[in-house]
C-alpha cells in the first residue's frame, strides 16, 4: 500500500489489488524475531478473494507468540460480518480488542454493555466499544468503565469521521505501552480521535 499525506492530515491510500492474496501461513517464518522484540502486535481485517488464509495466518500469530507479547485486535467490519463462531480461535488468544458499536452488535445482538462484557469472557482482557461522539465503552478484568469525550459531543465540528477508529486505537495502545490505567487509555483515544475528528495535527505525546 503507498500512503500519502498532505497538510499533515489529509491522506489517501492506493493499494495493489488482491495482494492480501499472497499471504499465507509459509510467510510467518523468519517472522519469529520481529514479534519476539514487539511489546503489542496490533491486527486487523485482511481483505481476501481466496478465502480466510489472512486470517488463519492472524490466528497461528496469535497462538504462537510470546505471551509477553501483548496481542491487539482491530477485526472491523470486514471480520464481524463472519460472525463470532469464527473469530473464536484468534479471541482467545487476544489480549486488547478494539471494535464500534455496529461491529460489536454484529458479533452479540444485545445492548454493546452486555456484549462488551460476553466478549470478555472468550478471552480478551481489554475489549473496548467505541461510540463515536460518546465516547467509549470498555471491559479490563470484568470491570467497566466509560470514557467520554473531553468536549461535549454537540460543540465538536466534525472534520473527517474516516479513520477515526484508527486514531482512537493507537491514542489507546500508546496508553497501554505507557502504563496508563483502563480508562486512562480510553480517555488518551478519545483525546487522539477528538483531534482527528477535528481536522487539527497532532501534539507530541508526554510519555
Amino acid at each position: 500500500v503507498c500512503i500519502s499525506v498532505s497538510d499533515g492530515i489529509d491522506r489517501s491510500l492506493r493499494v495493489y489489488p488482491n495482494s492480501n492474496d499472497l499471504l499465507g501461513v509459509k510467510h510467518l517464518t523468519g517472522l519469529e524475531d520481529y514479534f519476539e522484540t514487539s511489546e503489542i502486535v496490533h491486527m486487523t481485517s485482511f481483505v481476501c478473494s481466496l478465502g480466510y488464509e489472512p486470517l488463519e495466518v492472524q490466528t497461528k500469530i496469535a497462538e504462537k507468540v510470546n505471551k509477553r507479547v501483548k496481542i491487539s485486535f482491530s477485526p472491523g467490519e470486514l471480520y464481524t460480518n463472519l460472525g463470532l463462531e469464527k473469530l473464536k480461535p484468534i479471541l482467545k488468544n487476544t489480549d486488547i480488542l478494539l471494535l464500534n458499536r455496529r461491529e460489536m452488535f454484529k458479533l452479540i445482538d444485545e445492548h454493546y454493555t452486555d456484549a462488551t462484557l460476553k466478549l470478555s469472557e472468550l478471552g480478551p482482557k481489554y475489549v473496548v466499544c467505541t461510540l463515536s461522539r460518546e465516547g467509549a465503552f470498555l471491559v479490563y478484568d470484568g470491570k467497566t468503565y466509560r470514557a467520554e469525550k473531553s468536549t461535549p459531543p454537540e460543540q465538536i465540528k466534525v472534520r473527517n469521521l474516516t479513520g477515526a477508529g484508527d486514531y482512537f486505537a493507537g491514542g489507546f495502545l500508546a496508553g497501554v505501552l505507557m502504563g496508563k490505567s483502563p480508562s486512562e487509555c480510553a480517555d488518551l483515544g478519545n483525546e487522539v480521535a477528538g483531534y482527528w475528528l477535528k481536522g487539527l495535527e497532532l501534539p507530541k505525546l508526554k510519555t
